[in-house]
C-alpha cells in the first residue's frame, strides 16, 4: 500500500506573522534533502523553503514527510505554496509566483552521514 507522504513536523522562523505588502516583491528558494526508510518505496523527506520580502526580511519553513515518495515534487510545491498563502502573501500573486515552478534537483542537499 502506498501511504502519502504527510507532514510529521514542522519549524517556522519568521520576523514577523505575516508579509507587509507582498506586492512591493517576493521572492522564494528551496531545498530538499531525504532518504529511503523501510521497505515499499517509502521516503523521509526534509523540505526548507526561505521566502524573502522586499524589505529583506527572511521566513524559513522546515518540514519533515513520511510516506511513499511518489508524490515528493508535489510535496516541496505544496509546501512552498502553503508557506506563501501562510504569510499573507494573496492567491493571484502565489498562482503567478509559482505558474512556472517545477521542483529542481540541484535543490537536492545530500544528508550528512
Amino acid at each position: 500500500m502506498k501511504t502519502p507522504l504527510r507532514e510529521i513536523g514542522r519549524v517556522d522562523h519568521q520576523p514577523q506573522d505575516k508579509i507587509i505588502d507582498a506586492m512591493e516583491g517576493v521572492n522564494f528558494d528551496y531545498n530538499y534533502s531525504g532518504q529511503r526508510v523501510g521497505a515499499n518505496g517509502q521516503i523521509e523527506l526534509s523540505v526548507t523553503t526561505v521566502i524573502t520580502d522586499w524589505d529583506k526580511n527572511i521566513y524559513y519553513r522546515t518540514s519533515r514527510y513520511l510516506g511513499h515518495y511518489q508524490d515528493w515534487k508535489n510535496c516541496i510545491r505544496t509546501q512552498l505554496w502553503n508557506h506563501l498563502i501562510d504569510l499573507g502573501v494573496g492567491i493571484m500573486l502565489v498562482r503567478v509566483k509559482l505558474e512556472d515552478f517545477e521542483v529542481d534537483k540541484s535543490n537536492y542537499s545530500p544528508q550528512e552521514k
